[in-house]
């Protein structure tokens, strides 16, 4: 096993400036210059969710017009951004998920990828040539092939409500149970949030609300799912929009494991926060912090009621706004000259927050960027992130929409969207990678005589992490897994006096094999160690 060599001390005091590229710039190593498009071979190829394997794979998701029609679409890439030519056809795979020929609409929204190496994209499909759309999953195996023991021949369609189903975000429980959300019409031609709960053969799990469906009114005229999180309890997040007559709020749902709503958040399970004007806010994207205290980000029209704005929120662990994150508890930035929209947020290792989309650069033309802005914990602009904390990155073209961001296996953050190609062309789907600065992985300071060991390493149940502190510190042990999502916290901010410390803890059961990042931290500072369950 390989020794990793540090001082904790040391590597927080070090005040000389490292030899390495701006902080938010491209990792000229990845792609082409940092950034990397791909063409299904069509005119219409939109990308909508991005995951990352624990062998540094990329996989992109979506939907193309394909045949008459759109089809889910998958591609997985090498670490490097080139296509993985193992997977599918020349690392792409597409499915028609009715085997319709005409008016066929099967556009994949979510993805994640199971223990096992198989392949969830989750969304929604039109049933034929009507307006009856339902939830739709396709399960693949490793290879991108369909997994037959899943569904009918890999396949899942669910109808919940009306005539107009539509799956936005996937997760995995523990039990290895598949969570899908989104949003169904109701008997009053308004949408609901809807959530379903499955069997990890894709049968419906009839122990969780009612036949395995849980739908929640907000009581205005249309609420919009887009995005989930599940707590370390196993309680829900569903995160996006309500609307009525005097507009829209972002939205937030806790439930419990079995699909009731959680009474002890906000006011019955429900939670709508006004971030401006109060006509335009919209949520899309949901983050939990290692304390337990949520992040929403989306958009919010701004001070001069016309553009849109980036709207971060932060909640405490009970639905009440965080009063100690932005102005009581909300923030806006405004990026570049007309609309800016935020579409995903992820946290770093060491606290601070990545909020993602896209930015139109000039009043007059639809000429989008992909955008990105880096918080501290408090929500003030990290001002030592790209420009003033704020990174737009052009395509060569008028019309970038970033809509995931995750933090890849060496550090750096990729941004995955989808980038027009030019008149009468279409979009391609498009990522790009950014150099971070983090510090993940064997770090090893072969200067210093103090060390921070952890064994065993592969980890089965139990651990050991051992250090030597220089100074007394107040410190945190968190463990993420490799897109930045946090697991668990080990400790929060507990004293640490000067000298030696060896730090026992478990893995649970319920924590899937692979690789994970644990991260030791202060307030200012952290070291992060990867290893593997």
């Amino acid at each position: 096993m390989k020794t990793v060599f540090l001082a904790l001390a040391c590597f927080l005091l070090i005040n000389t400036t490292p030899a390495f590229p701006q902080s938010g710039s491209l990792d000229k190593d990845f792609g082409i210059g940092g950034k990397v498009t791909t063409d299904i071979g069509n005119s219409s190829n939109i990308c909508y969710a991005a995951a990352i394997q624990t062998d540094g794979k990329i996989l992109l998701a979506g939907y193309s017009y394909v045949d008459g029609g759109y089809d889910f679409v998958l591609i997985r890439y090498n670490a490097e951004g080139t296509l993985d030519n193992t997977f599918g056809v020349a690392g792409k795979v597409t499915t028609d998920i009715r085997n319709c020929q005409y008016n066929c609409s099967d556009r994949g929204r979510a993805v994640i990828i199971q223990s096992d190496g198989k392949i969830l994209l989750a969304g929604q499909s039109l049933n034929g040539g009507n307006t009856d759309y339902d939830f739709a999953m396709v399960r693949y195996n490793p290879n991108g092939t369909l997994d037959n023991t899943f569904g009918i021949a890999g396949k899942v369609i669910t109808a919940i409500g009306g005539d107009a189903d539509y799956g936005r975000a996937v997760l995995i429980q523990a039990d290895g149970k598949i969570l899908v959300a989104g949003q169904s019409i109701n008997d009053n031609s308004d949408f609901d949030f809807a959530i379903v709960r499955y069997k990890a053969d894709g049968t419906l799990d009839s122990t969780f609300a009612v036949d395995g469906i849980v739908t929640t009114d907000f009581g205005g005229s249309g609420d919009l799912a887009q995005t989930m999180a599940m707590q370390p309890d196993g309680k829900i997040l569903v995160a996006g929009s309500t609307w009525d007559s005097d507009g829209g709020r972002f939205a937030l749902v806790r439930y419990n494991t079995d699909g009731t709503l959680d009474n002890s958040f906000g006011l019955d399970g429900k939670i709508a926060t006004a971030i401006g004007h109060y006509d335009h806010d919209e949520g899309y994207a949901v983050a939990i912090q290692p304390d337990g205290k949520i992040l929403v980000a989306g958009r919010s029209v701004g001070d001069n009621c016309v553009a849109f704005d980036f709207a971060v929120v932060r909640y405490n662990t009970d639905g009440t706004l965080d009063n100690t994150f932005g102005t009581g508890g909300k923030l806006t930035t405004t990026l570049g000259k007309r609309d800016d929209h935020a579409r995903s947020v992820i946290i770093q290792a060491d606290g601070k927050i990545l909020v993602a989309g896209y930015s139109r650069k000039i009043h007059s033309v639809d000429d989008y960027d992909f955008a990105m802005v880096r918080y501290n914990v408090d929500g003030t602009v990290d001002k030592t992130f790209g420009k003033k904390g704020i990174v737009l990155t052009d395509f060569n073209n008028s019309g970038d929409h970033a809509q995931s961001i995750l933090m890849h296996p060496n550090g750096n953050i990729l941004v995955a969207g989808y980038a027009w190609k030019g008149p009468y062309s279409g979009y391609d789907f498009a990522m790009a990678l950014y150099i971070s600065n983090l510090n993940i992985g064997n770090i090893d300071f072969s200067l210093q005589i103090n060390e921070v060991l952890i064994y065993p390493n592969p980890i089965q149940k139990d651990a050991l992490l051992e250090y030597n502190l220089m100074n007394d510190e107040v410190l945190s042990l968190t463990l993420y897994d490799m897109s930045g999502r946090f697991i668990r916290s080990i400790f929060t901010q507990q004293v640490r006096e000067k000298g030696a410390h060896q730090e026992a803890f478990k893995f649970a059961d319920s924590i899937p094999s692979g690789n994970y990042i644990l991260v030791l931290s202060n307030f200012s500072r952290s070291i992060s160690i990867k290893i593997l369950k």
